[in-house]
């Protein structure tokens, strides 16, 4: 967390026992260690709370999203039945394929004539 290396912890230490005494020290120790649980604590309880936050949200967003796909899949076969019912006539192109110019010569006398250039109606 703070970079502290072996060295630098028994200088502070060594510090910390000329400033306080002998007599002092295991009572400081033993508050710097309360001190830096209770913050260790505390910044746990924020980030779970935090976290949860989050993935409230980010259910929330999914729960919708799944919705409007649901809402999207039940309209579907009634926008189907609502193109048939307009025009029997029309059916939608299963597969198309390219024609090459000398294909599509060939096929002049056939009738597919509204397939447009290079592009026919395979079946």
């Amino acid at each position: 967390m703070f970079n502290v290396g072996g060295s630098e912890l028994l200088v502070i230490f060594l510090v910390a026992l000329i400033v306080l005494g002998p007599e002092k020290l295991p009572k400081a120790a033993k508050q710097a260690g309360n001190f830096l649980g209770q913050v260790r604590r505390m910044s746990d309880g924020f980030r779970a709370e935090l976290k949860s936050a989050m993935d409230d949200v980010i259910e929330t967003d999914a729960r919708t999203e799944g919705a409007k796909l649901s809402t999207a899949e039940q309209a579907e076969p009634e926008l189907h039945e609502v193109k048939a019912v307009a025009d029997p006539e029309v059916h939608p192109v299963e597969e198309l394929r390219v024609v090459k110019d000398d294909e599509r010569d060939g096929d002049a006398g056939h009738g597919d004539q509204d397939s447009g250039p290079g592009v026919a109606a395979a079946g």
